[in-house]
């Protein structure tokens, strides 16, 4: 029997592009590891940041973008030092 805890690591985001403003939830999948799950995180952003043209808007109209209709990925599990923020990770990719 292991000491250590065994975590599971499940990234969904909520899509907030749909007509009356109702996000939707959806689920990627499991991870075995937090790292794993982040860097899943992190590709669903820079998908759609990759999507609207990345490299030839404004910081400003990136985020404007991305807030009106950008994906919110983050990840479900036990383990309390594992966590994502899109629109931390946003400020930091876009500048």
């Amino acid at each position: 029997m292991s000491s250590e805890l065994e975590y599971r690591y499940t990234v969904c985001a909520y899509s907030s592009f749909h007509l009356m403003g109702d996000a939707e939830k959806y689920v990627l999948g499991e991870f075995g590891d937090c790292a794993s799950a982040v860097a899943a995180c992190e590709k669903i952003v820079d998908d759609f940041l990759l999507s609207i043209g990345e490299s030839g808007n404004s910081p400003e109209t990136l985020l404007e973008e991305y807030a009106s209709s950008g994906p919110e990925p983050y990840v479900e599990s036990d383990d309390p030092a594992c966590w994502f923020s899109a629109a931390d990770y946003v400020r930091r990719r876009i500048r």
